[in-house]
Parts: structure tokens; C-alpha cells; sequence
């Protein structure tokens, strides 16, 4: 039973008058990932499982969870379903998807981290019949994956529960993915972004482990927007060279969930991350003393990142008025580009203009916005 269906659309870009090729399929996805020559799309499913009984009541199980995987075929502007393949567990975004020298190559996470049944994290590897060629299975027990990026024939993969575990996974031999290396330190990174061959950026949060009274488990705490350059070139021993953390409590960046907002000069080693900050203060009454988070800035920080100098802010950039004390929703900036030395930042409501040669704002205008939306 499906409620939606997909269309895939191709158009010639040297014959735009002539008519698109348009072709349906039940069934949808949110989830694509596309090669030169392939379009994969996944679609997440639900087993339900049966009742357990025990000694004096019925435990219904959590659903199993598993994703079909359906290649089509891109060829002369015709796009042909060609084959699917069902794996456990769920993905975690298009990332979790990958195509490399005839070989597919997915991840997956099996059951939540919360569940009696502690989840696990998967790589699969698929010839391009999508037959399943090798696999890795039970990564990092009670946690889940928080992000993935396939660079060539290595993958690197963050999951996370109270510590972040970044691991470097072999896949030179698609047959046999190999775990080469572990990282374990405070926080996690929600997307990672190659720098060059050999380092990786990574953008998340930083987070605090507190004690609790009566509890064994930690209790997790954000603690401000943490970007970090790890250094893998020794893939048995990844490190993380350098990390900047900015703000406090549930601070956070959009690129955590839309890697599209990030900004990359396209000469410079000019990265620019938009975030919204939080100031943590204590606040005590006559009874208790407990924490409050207010807002303080948001903007785009503007940094220098080499596999040399690390990580080096040259600015923030916002377009919050300096008497804010609320955040003016209207005014966060989603997006930047850069023509030549100016650097185009966007928000709902306003454009600006900067000059990068001195970080001056040299113009700014209003688009017309209707708030009531």
C-alpha cells in the first residue's frame, strides 16, 4: 500500500524546448543519491514483529526496521528501473550512500540507542547488480550513526551516544571492509567535509558528561557548537588536530542538518558556517539553582581552514540588529556565496554585501517578505 508515487524528469540542456522524458514509479523516497550512471534511491520499511510472551504479561518488540534500495539506470536522458537490494536498519541521509569503482556502498543503523535491544551500526558493499559483495556488522554496540562520508576507497563514519567514535573503515577490497582506526572524544560531528586527501572537517556539537545521583548513566549535555580538522593520514591512528567551540548549551549550526548551507571560497581555504548562539547563566531562586540558556548572536563565522594552521576564525558575520535580544528568525542567515572579493550573505529578509579583502559591509538591501507567512 503506498500513498505517493515518483516521478523522475530528465531535460536536455542543449534543447530546452524540447519536451522533458518523464517517468513514474510507485512509491517514493526522500533519500536519493545519484553516480554518473545510476540513481539509488532508498525506502525505509517496517516489519512488525510478533508478541513475546513472558512469565505473567505480552511484550510487544519494537518493529524491525529495514531499507530497499532500488538503481535505476541513467542513460541518454532515459532514466530505466534497473534492480533493488534490502538491507538492515535505516540511513542516515544521502551520505549514508556511495559509488566507487563499481562497487555501492551503504551504511546503516539497526534499532535505537534508547531500545532494550542496544542498536548497531552496518557498512554494506554491492557489485553493481546490487549483490551483496561484503559487510561490516555490529559497529559501536548502544550507539547510533551521525554521519558518514565515503572519500575513495575509505569511509568514515561518526556514531554517537555519550563519546564520538570516529572510524576509519577500509574498502579497498570491497569484500572485505576493514575497520583501520578509532577516534574517541567529547561531542560529535553531525557532517563531515573533506579538506583535502588527508583531513576532514567536521561540524557538530561539544558535549559534557554529568553525573547523576542514583544513575549509572551519565547524563549527556550540549555545551556549544564544536568544529573540528581531523588529521587521517595514519588511517590506524586518526586524530583530531584542532577543534574551535563556539557558544554554549543547544547552540547550533544548519549545516548539522542541511550541508547545503555551507559556504567554500572557491579559491581560498575560506569556509563560512552559519550558527545561532546561546549564552548559558546560572539562575537561582530560594529554592534551587538551575541553568537558563539566552539567546546571543547568530551569524555566519567566517574561518580559515588548512591542514597546516588548523582552524582560524577571521570574522562573524550577522545581520541581527546590535539591540536583539530575541532571535529575529527573519534575519538568520541560511546561505553565502562569494563573486570575486565580495561575499553575498542571504537571509529571509535581507541581502548583504561584504568586501573580504577587509570584512566591510558595502551594501545591503531588503527583500520584500511577508512576515504573516
Amino acid at each position: 500500500m503506498e500513498n505517493s508515487y515518483l516521478t523522475i524528469g530528465t531535460v536536455h540542456l542543449d534543447h530546452l524546448k524540447k519536451e522533458a522524458t518523464i517517468e513514474s514509479y510507485l512509491g517514493a523516497s526522500s533519500e536519493m543519491y545519484m553516480s554518473k550512471d545510476h540513481l539509488y534511491l532508498a525506502v525505509q520499511k517496517a516489519n512488525k514483529q510478533p508478541r513475546r510472551k513472558r512469565m505473567l504479561e505480552t511484550e510487544v518488540l519494537p518493529p524491525i526496521t529495514k531499507t530497499e534500495i532500488m538503481q535505476f539506470i541513467i542513460s541518454d536522458g532515459k532514466v530505466v528501473y534497473n534492480t533493488s537490494a534490502t538491507v538492515p536498519g535505516r540511513l542516515l541521509n544521502q551520505f549514508a550512500m556511495d559509488e566507487q569503482k563499481d562497487t555501492f556502498r551503504v551504511a546503516t543503523t539497526v534499532g535505537q540507542s534508547w531500545e532494550r535491544t542496544a542498536s548497531k551500526n552496518n557498512l554494506y558493499t554491492f557489485d553493481l547488480n546490487m549483490k551483496q559483495l561484503g559487510a561490516i556488522e555490529g559497529l559501536a554496540p548502544g550507539e547510533e550513526i551521525f554521519s558518514v562520508r565515503f572519500m575513495e576507497d575509505v569511509a568514515y563514519m561518526v556514531t554517537f551516544e555519550q563519546i564520538d567514535p570516529l572510524f576509519v573503515i577500509d574498502l579497498q577490497d570491497p569484500t572485505k571492509p576493514t575497520v583501520l582506526g578509532e577516534l574517541e572524544i567529547p561531542g560529535f560531528s553531525d557532517y563531515l567535509h573533506p579538506l583535502d586527501q588527508h583531513h576532514l572537517i567536521g561540524v557538530g556539537q561539544q558535549t559534557e558528561l554529568i553525573k547523576q545521583k542514583g544513575n549509572r548513566e551519565p547524563l549527556v549535555k550540549m555545551a556549544g557548537v564544536k568544529i573540528s580538522l581531523f588529521d587521517v593520514r595514519d588511517r590506524a591512528n586518526p586524530q583530531e588536530k584542532n577543534n574551535l567551540i563556539v557558544g554554549d548549551g543547544n547552540s547550533y549550526s544548519t549545516i548539522s542538518y542541511n550541508h547545503k548551507a555551507l559556504y567554500k571560497h572557491p579559491e581560498k581555504s575560506l569556509f563560512g558556517i552559519p550558527v545561532t548562539l546561546y549564552k548559558t547563566k546560572k539562575v537561582s531562586n530560594k529554592h534551587q539553582v538551575f541553568e537558563d540558556e539566552v539567546f546571543d548572536k547568530d551569524g555566519l563565522l567566517l574561518l580559515n581552514i588548512t591542514a597546516k594552521d588548523g582552524i582560524i576564525q577571521q570574522a562573524f558575520i550577522t545581520h541581527q540588529t546590535e539591540k536583539t535580544i530575541y532571535q529575529d528568525w527573519e534575519k538568520e542567515i541560511s546561505r553565502a556565496i562569494s563573486v570575486g572579493d565580495f561575499l553575498y550573505t542571504f537571509s529571509l529578509s535581507d541581502i548583504h554585501v561584504f568586501d573580504l579583502n577587509n570584512m566591510d559591509t558595502v551594501h545591503q538591501i531588503s527583500v520584500p517578505f511577508d512576515s504573516s507567512y
